[in-house]
């Protein structure tokens, strides 16, 4: 048994008239009040994908379709404890856009802009870490 609480997540990445975007969540609820990927717990029987598939269908109202796998990220908190995220850079098949709870609010980010609306450094870290090959390579 892991000794993480398990989670699955999607970088949605487009292309808007030539300028790469990332879909970014806020989360305005009573305890969390963040910006972040879409991502979320993996069920019982679930793989990572699935559930990175299903939490953004969950979060934003839309189908992705997983390009490929990127590096997890591991953060601690008093909720979850100790968590790993898998990772996938997705694009959108199907869906309309609309927040999963009141209060939340979605918004397509330029890359350039990621790094001043992240709320959290483990985030940031990773969108460092990825950033080049995403959005050279996606543009290549």
């Amino acid at each position: 048994m892991s000794k993480y609480f398990e989670k699955a997540g999607a970088i949605i990445l487009r292309d808007n008239n030539g300028a790469k975007e990332v879909l970014l969540e806020y989360r305005g609820r009573e305890n969390l009040r963040d910006w972040s990927f879409p991502k979320g717990g993996v069920e019982d029987g679930e793989s990572h994908q699935e559930a990175a598939a299903r939490e953004c269908l969950e979060e934003t109202g839309l189908e992705i379709e997983i390009v490929k796998e990127l590096p997890e990220i591991y953060y601690s908190n008093e909720h979850d404890g100790d968590v790993r995220v898998k990772m996938y850079l997705a694009e959108v098949k199907a869906g309309e856009l609309r927040p999963e709870f009141e209060g939340d609010e979605l918004k397509w980010v330029p890359c350039s802009e990621l790094m001043d609306i992240l709320s959290y450094e483990d985030l940031k870290d990773f969108w460092r870490k990825i950033e080049r090959e995403l959005v050279v390579e996606k543009l290549a």
